[in-house]
């Protein structure tokens, strides 16, 4: 047994010897395992992005909720600059509060760091105050002009929310109503009832704006793309050939057509573009809707104008024929004749009406209903062919006054 326990020991000494160790208690011992994170919630979406400073760790946070991702692990250069875990706290600090998309959908940013021999790694993890869904379905950007088009398809699909992300905006929360409103005026007959619009707005750094959009059409989705399809199927001027009118002639025929096809009324439930057009009777306001429609389809620019008559809340047109502006009230010729409320200028129309004179084009055009009807010799009219603008065949038959 001695014997044994003497071999073993000098086979230890050999040993030590070999491996260059003098003395037994002069050896270090280094146990190396493999660094596994502990993840809270999900496990990494990706774990090999590298940071060698803020800049790349914004960006890192920005890519995570961009894309949905709830963790993934990021290591930090060798040569990193700056301290690792001041930094970490300010990105995550900045993402919240200085970027309008997390600002808006990320409930908390935590991270765990850890060095691994000669650096570090950190597991980040974000929690979401917004489903899967609700993120896919934001749209990015660059800038709020670029919107348009988008938010007018919305209203044509009645869609009931939309959220926008943009990177350059200055556009308030009021003031996207107000553009999303000028949108519907411009084509009203994008939804049969005009739609109540609010907007929420979050703000990021610089101009990066995030705008919760909510759209209220007051009807079903179903009623609401059934008016639409029946308002699109409209043909208002049974097929008349408009090639051969001036812009003036034009002007007159829609507003002749709109008097003979829908009848004014003092109804205030009754102030849509379908009222006018669809059910045939309408307030100032949707026979007003209803002109900006007729003028759209004829090629000509024409808009609301929000004022007031006689005292009273009133809605009426400017219309644009050769370069110059001319008010139109649709609902006075419906109910004295059109020459009462047709191509009336600033002089003649202010007194009656009352508007914000800064806020429309001036309208100071020398033509008038009559000169347009009855053309002085000195005068040079288009020809429009035999028949007057206002004897032309609307439809069912009907003539205009």
């Amino acid at each position: 047994m001695k014997r044994r326990l003497a071999l073993i020991l000098l086979l230890a000494a050999a040993a030590l010897s070999l491996c260059g160790c003098g003395r037994i208690f002069d050896t270090e011992y280094v146990v190396e395992t493999s660094f596994e994170p502990v993840v809270n919630a999900a496990a990494p979406e990706a774990d090999d992005t590298t940071a060698a400073s803020l800049d790349d760790l914004m960006e890192v946070l920005r890519g995570m909720v961009a894309e949905g991702d709830v963790s993934r692990v990021i290591r930090f250069d060798p040569a990193y600059t700056g301290d690792v875990s001041a930094d970490l706290a300010s990105a995550c600090w900045q993402i919240r509060t200085q970027d309008a998309l997390c600002a808006y959908c990320v409930e908390n940013i935590s991270y765990e760091l850890s060095k691994i021999v000669n650096h570090y790694e950190a597991l980040l993890s974000v929690q979401y105050s917004k489903t899967a869904e609700a993120l896919e379905s934001i749209v990015q950007l660059p800038y709020a002009a670029d919107a348009g088009e988008l938010l007018r398809e919305a209203m044509v699909t009645g869609q009931r929310s939309l959220v926008l992300l943009i990177e350059r905006s200055s556009y308030s929360a009021e003031a996207l109503e107000d553009f999303i409103l000028q949108i519907y005026h411009e084509a009203p007959t994008i939804s049969p009832l005009e739609p109540r619009v609010s907007v929420s707005m979050t703000s990021g750094a610089d101009t990066q704006r995030l705008y919760v959009i909510d759209f209220d059409y007051g009807m079903s989705a179903e009623e609401h793309a059934a008016r639409c399809e029946a308002m699109a199927a409209l043909d208002l001027f049974m097929g008349t050939d408009l090639s051969g009118l001036s812009e003036a002639e034009r002007a007159l025929l829609a507003c002749c057509g709109l008097i003979v096809r829908s009848r004014y009324t003092e109804d205030s439930a009754k102030d849509s573009v379908y009222d006018a057009l669809i059910g045939r009777e309408a307030n100032d306001h949707g026979l007003a809707l209803a002109y900006v429609e007729y003028c759209r389809r004829m090629g000509l620019d024409c808009e609301t104008i929000h004022g007031q008559r006689g005292g009273e809340a009133y809605t009426w047109n400017i219309v644009q024929i050769d370069g110059a502006y001319y008010h139109v009230d649709t609902a006075v010729c419906s109910r004295l004749g059109v020459e009462a409320g047709f191509l009336l200028d600033d002089e003649s129309a202010w007194g009656t009406y009352r508007w914000d004179y800064f806020a429309y084009p001036h309208c100071t055009g020398p033509l008038t209903y009559a000169e347009l009807v009855h053309p002085s010799p000195d005068r040079a009219v288009p020809d429009a062919g035999s028949v007057e603008p206002e004897e032309r065949i609307f439809e069912d038959g009907e003539k205009s006054p």
